[in-house]
């Protein structure tokens, strides 16, 4: 998944730094670093909900939870809804 990331977000960054005014249609190749990204998050997001998260509930008390929780709210930069 990191490998992909990187091609990702070397897209990512390079439609960041042109702005709206110099947008240009991607490459075929930024497409695909965007696509193979996207997939391979998704199936990484459905494992986290389905077994890793069911997983940890029935096996940590809830306030490890929680210091989980933000933790990984904090490395992400995002904010509890």
């Amino acid at each position: 998944m990191e490998t992909h990331w990187s091609a990702a977000r070397t897209t990512l960054s390079w439609i960041a730094d042109r702005g709206a005014q110099a947008w240009r249609p991607l490459s075929a190749e930024q497409t695909e670093s965007l696509s193979r990204f996207s997939a391979l998050y998704a199936g990484h997001i459905a494992d986290e909900e389905n077994i890793v998260y069911p997983a940890a509930q029935s096996s940590m008390a809830p306030g490890a939870i929680v210091v989980m929780s933000k933790d990984m709210m904090r490395r992400r930069a995002t904010q509890p809804e």
